[in-house]
């Protein structure tokens, strides 16, 4: 979005003030646009506003008017922009209605849309009630004026800050928000949204602009009316339809045309209905979702007394709507079934979902983005530390040297400088400690804001108590500290934590939820499900289902020592070890951790006083490490009784297998037919065929360097590349990060190369347009067999599609036309899909076990990937194999040879 505000800004103010008269000037003369006129490399920043290029046609019509050209013609103008304007409907009518799912308070009822004033109400209200503040470190509810000084806030505003609402109650520095969102460390955190009214603030301007302010001053108090046009706004997509239903509700013709420009999407979880019978409690008593819930009649989160079963039943997919759910639950439904027929019902269930699971790509690629930021950061804090100490760090000492810059230096309960050469000294550690500073066995959180680093003595004096407790009322030392943490401390929350004052039991109770238990939406969803419909055994648990969250996980980990077994880029064996860490992290669990804690921060822990020794926190069981280390290895039993571990029974040991990751075969043939870049035929004739592709240079490897187009002519940037890749180890992001210049012929940099042309012979796909499209993805092989060699045939999108009936064998080094026929003297043996489970000796004899993941179709040969991820077999070639079978995996584990697949259609 900013670089198309930069680009309209341009087009008005560029070229030296004067501006543009068209895009096309624009985008012809502007610096910005000299490198090059297109989006690249994912990038927007060239992107122009949909209004702008509408002005761009008027002004063209309007020049050729008044050249006195016949055709260009008013009628023609507007019949040219609505052909411009125009998009495909996104649904039929009805369709979008369809996909809602119903309220949780009255299930007969769909869902209201977002931008409805019923539910921007019901959402602003929610968040005036949860809104938390605390005066030094106590908590302070809002009065009745404040709530309505932000209620009347929101519908101003287009967007509330917290620091707007600060200013406008006229807040003092002492009061601070209990709940600010992350943010940049740059950021202030008060700048952060608390609540934007997106619809009534659409509605507002836009009413407003084409109708006039007082007339939008009555649409304004009709939340029936606004309802309407939102529902209309977000399900309906014509503005045929849009217009239909509110005819029928008899809404001005004016109204629905002033309208028609907006577009909403998005549902909250209940209905209308629902949230107008909630909302006189939130606004009257200032209750909060639950309290107007009770108060209403609903119970929010009970439900009704459902019959269970042995096994998870198929659920009402018409009640899930969100397809991360849907897809949550059946990947659930089927590892718990397999469960309970292998090993019978449980007697709980403890909850751990994949951190990304309920986020879009765009979150993802964020978090991403974040985690590699992360990294940076600690490699250049790990190199400032190395070059200031003169050795490399271990996590600790890291966190502690993170700490004690974030400190400048100072303990912040004694005010004592943490000499460096005292704290970094490298072979005693003591003399510093890091602190939780609300105690780790009341809050479980071990994140870096609650967090300090303070003398090992005023570490061990403050025990498992608030910095407040510790100094035990002292008005003089309070405030001394206060001003170290004002002094010292940028972080307004982590400061706002060292000034607590006291904690209640909810507050004890929030942290442990929030420290603890796995929060969204999904998580929550899924642990209901399962609750409601699955029989568990007569032994009963506190809680039949318990979530547990990833941080929880880590810290688990940690705290057990077995984080190191983890190895999260070797081998997707680590999701075993999260699942024995969640599966051990009972509710009992939980609370001997937390005495030990406790115990650890009061200084108790002395195994006995010969030795001096701390004990370790408390294992689920003995030795739950070293069955750990032992179960996640490739021979189970004998790590087992090299670690001398007692429980397991010789007959059990020799039947004990490693654990074998069990993989979904993707059997799916959808996607584009194609890619959407069309190449020239000029090299299809060559032998072996072949077409010319751009490649950024962020990818280009030195194998990739050896087919650049031109490398004979163009020696000297050949050249340059490969010693830039040549330097870096053939990591062209790491080599190409910081851009790369072509040497111009008088040794200087010239101008900035970001991709080169590259000869690429892997040419399969589709006749467009007089060039070439490459198939999008290979959905299959089949293999057949003949006089005991074997050949594959490979099948695209785009042949599924069209249902065609394949014949000929990739050959290597040879045209499709070229390849080797294959009819009914070949046997089919079975098709191969990505992740198909396979067993390959080849023709020396050696024996490849793994999933199925690519075939080369310039020679035949496959890629089979290791159970666990951790190995990858390339260039497997097929042709001369021995043996080559295919397995089939259950949700479990456990494998059985495929003895015959038929053919889905017969050669001739």
């Amino acid at each position: 979005m900013s670089g198309i505000k930069e680009n309209s800004e341009l087009l008005k103010a560029g070229n030296n003030g004067a501006g543009y008269r068209t895009v096309g000037e624009l985008i012809q003369n502007d610096p910005k646009f000299s490198g090059h006129k297109r989006n690249k490399g994912g990038e927007y920043s060239h992107t122009i506003l949909r209004k702008d290029i509408e002005r761009e046609i008027d002004a063209l019509f309007e020049e050729q008017r008044k050249f006195g050209s016949t055709y260009a013609s008013m009628e023609l103008e507007k019949e040219y922009k609505v052909i411009f304007g125009r998009q495909l409907p996104f649904a039929f009518d009805g369709a979008i209605e369809k996909l809602i799912g119903h309220c949780s308070l009255k299930p007969a009822e769909k869902r209201a849309p977002k931008a409805s004033w019923t539910a921007e109400r019901f959402i602003l209200l929610s968040k005036i009630a949860n809104l938390r503040v605390r005066s030094d470190g106590k908590k302070v509810p809002l009065s009745i004026d404040e709530r309505r000084t932000i209620d009347n806030l929101a519908y101003k505003n287009t967007k509330v800050t917290y620091k707007q609402i600060r200013k406008a109650l006229n807040w003092q520095d002492n009061l601070v928000f209990d709940s600010l969102p992350f943010t940049k460390k740059d950021k202030d955190p008060e700048d952060s949204v608390f609540v934007e009214l997106k619809g009534w603030h659409a509605f507002r301007k836009c009413l407003s602009e084409k109708l006039g302010k007082d007339y939008w001053e009555t649409i304004s108090v009709n939340p029936r009316l606004l309802d309407d046009l939102a529902y209309a706004l977000t399900f309906k997509k014509t503005d045929e339809d849009i217009t239909r239903y509110l005819e029928e509700r008899n809404i001005d013709k004016k109204i629905i045309n002033a309208v028609l420009p907006l577009n909403f999407s998005g549902v909250v979880n209940l209905s209308a209905a629902a949230m107008s019978k909630l909302i006189p409690f939130m606004e009257k008593d200032g209750c909060r979702y639950d309290e107007a819930c009770v108060k209403a009649g609903y119970l929010h989160n009970k439900s009704a007394e459902k019959e269970r079963s042995l096994k998870l039943p198929v659920p009402d997919w018409e009640e899930i709507r969100n397809p991360v759910v849907i897809r949550a639950i059946a990947e659930t439904r089927k590892v718990v079934n397999a469960v309970v027929r292998k090993y019978g019902p449980p007697e709980s269930v403890q909850v751990e979902l994949a951190r990304d699971l309920s986020r879009s790509k765009e979150e993802r690629d964020k978090i991403i983005k974040e985690q590699e930021e992360n990294r940076s950061q600690k490699e250049k804090l790990a190199k400032e530390f190395q070059g200031k100490f003169h050795y490399s760090p271990n996590g600790r000492q890291l966190e502690k040297f993170r700490l004690w810059k974030e400190q400048n230096g100072f303990c912040l309960y004694t005010g004592q400088y943490l000499a460096p050469g005292d704290v970094f000294n490298g072979s005693d550690d003591s003399f510093a400690e890091i602190d939780h500073i609300i105690p780790y066995s009341i809050s479980f959180d071990d994140g870096r804001r609650n967090k300090v680093l303070v003398t090992s003595g005023a570490n061990r004096e403050k025990g498992n108590r608030l910095p407040y407790d510790y100094f035990g009322g002292d008005g003089e030392k309070w405030d001394e500290f206060t001003a170290r943490v004002n002094a010292n401390i940028q972080n307004r929350k982590k400061a706002a934590r060292l000034k607590i004052k006291s904690l209640d039991d909810s507050d004890i109770s929030e942290m442990k939820e929030r420290n603890l238990s796995d929060t969204r939406y999904i998580t929550k969803y899924v642990a209901k499900w399962l609750e409601e419909n699955l029989l568990f055994a007569e032994k009963k648990a506190e809680k039949n289902v318990t979530r547990i969250n990833g941080r929880a996980t880590a810290t688990l980990r940690w705290q057990w020592g077995i984080n190191a077994l983890k190895d999260r880029e070797g081998s997707d064996l680590h999701h075993a070890l999260d699942a024995c860490v969640v599966a051990a992290a009972t509710p009992g669990i939980i609370k001997r951790i937390s005495d030990y804690s406790r115990d650890r921060e009061l200084q108790k822990l002395k195994v006995n006083a010969e030795d001096n020794k701390k004990r370790r926190c408390p294992e689920p069981w003995e030795h739950f490490r070293k069955e750990v280390e032992a179960r996640l290895s490739e021979n189970p039993a004998e790590k087992i009784r090299e670690f001398g571990l007692a429980g397991y029974s010789e007959s059990e040991l020799n039947e004990l297998k490693p654990i074998f990751v069990s993989r979904r075969p993707d059997r799916g043939a959808t996607g584009a037919a194609h890619k959407d870049t069309i190449y020239s035929a000029k090299y299809l004739n060559d032998n072996p065929p072949r077409i010319v592709v751009k490649k950024a240079l962020t990818s280009l490897k030195k194998s990739d360097l050896e087919n650049m187009v031109g490398k004979e002519r163009d020696r000297a940037l050949y050249e340059a590349l490969a010693k830039r890749l040549e330097e870096y180890g053939d990591k062209p992001e790491k080599a190409f990060k910081d851009g790369f210049k072509k040497p111009a012929s008088n040794g200087k940099p010239g101008p900035i190369v970001r991709s080169v042309k590259i000869f690429d012979s892997r040419v399969a796909g589709l006749p467009v347009n007089g060039g070439i499209a490459l198939n999008d993805g290979m959905v299959r092989v089949d293999l057949y067999q003949k006089n005991g060699k074997y050949f594959l045939i490979p099948y695209y999108v785009s042949d599924i599609a069209k249902k065609i009936v394949k014949n000929k064998a990739i050959a290597q080094g040879k045209r499709e036309d070229e390849w080797i026929t294959i009819d009914g003297t070949y046997d089919f043996i079975f098709s191969l899909f990505k992740n198909d489970l396979v067993r390959i000796i080849d023709s020396k004899g050696k024996e490849i076990f793994g999933y199925y993941n690519s075939c080369d179709r310039t020679n035949g040969a496959i890629e089979i990937k290791k159970h666990d991820g951790s190995v990858s077999w390339r260039g497997i070639g097929v042709r001369t194999a021995k043996l080559i079978e295919k397995y089939q995996v259950d949700v479990l584990g456990s494998y059985n040879k495929v003895k015959r697949e038929k053919p889905s259609h017969e050669l001739a």
